[in-house]
């Protein structure tokens, strides 16, 4: 999830809902919960993050594209 402040977010999280982290990395913060993980990371760096199907360089396909 895009966030304006991963430090405040990685010590709302720790310090207020005691939830375990090795901090901010790569302007990252993840949190990991039993089947669950959650992931912070800085707004402004989101989209260098972001795979949109049919854009340049992602994996995925357009959808409704055959496949191969």
């Amino acid at each position: 999830m895009p966030v304006v402040d991963p430090p405040t977010k990685a010590n709302f999280y720790a310090n207020d809902l005691g939830l375990e982290t090795d901090g901010v990395k790569n302007g990252i913060v993840a949190f990991e919960l039993p089947h669950l993980s959650i992931f912070f990371i800085a707004a402004d760096e989101y989209g260098q993050y972001l795979e949109l199907p049919g854009q340049p360089g992602s994996k995925y396909p357009v959808p409704g594209a055959s496949i191969v």
